[in-house]
């Protein structure tokens, strides 16, 4: 079933400009009819409900398109393919949680400390990479688990 532009917006709950949007970064596709007009299949609407539940966990909008990008494009997803986009979406989330978490652990103790520098504070600071060469403050950090 095709639907318009507008229709697809009424019924996803989002605004024409969040359609183009998405549209635009390959999360979603239309076609133009012979009027010129965009036109959608209705399995877009799935897709859309994906990127609002992925903005609702947090996750970026390259995350979530890392994700659609398993996902067939103008079809719904059989249950197979959902469950490998939630595997990699929950690995992403552990992730996220397992940050977050940390963070949340040390908050007393940088908040006891007061410093909030940027050259020692392992909150605004974390994991400082470059430490042991540089010294405190370098820019560069990733994160260990």
């Amino acid at each position: 079933m095709e639907l318009s532009v507008g229709q697809v917006a009424k019924r996803a709950e989002v605004a024409v400009s969040a359609l183009h949007f998405y549209e635009q970064k390959g999360m979603i596709t239309s076609w133009r009819n012979q009027g010129n007009q965009r036109r959608y299949d209705s399995s877009v609407l799935r897709r859309i409900a994906v990127i609002k539940t992925g903005q609702q966990l947090g996750l970026s909008l390259e995350e979530i398109k890392q994700a659609l990008s398993s996902l067939p494009l103008n079809r719904a997803p059989s249950q197979e393919e959902w469950q490998q986009m939630g595997q990699v979406w929950r690995s992403i989330l552990d992730e996220k949680i397992w940050l977050m978490t940390k963070l949340r652990d040390e908050l007393g103790e940088c908040i006891g400390c007061g410093c909030l520098s940027l050259s020692k504070c392992r909150l605004r600071n974390p994991q400082d990479a470059l430490a042991d060469t540089l010294g405190n403050g370098a820019t560069l950090w990733k994160q260990q688990k």
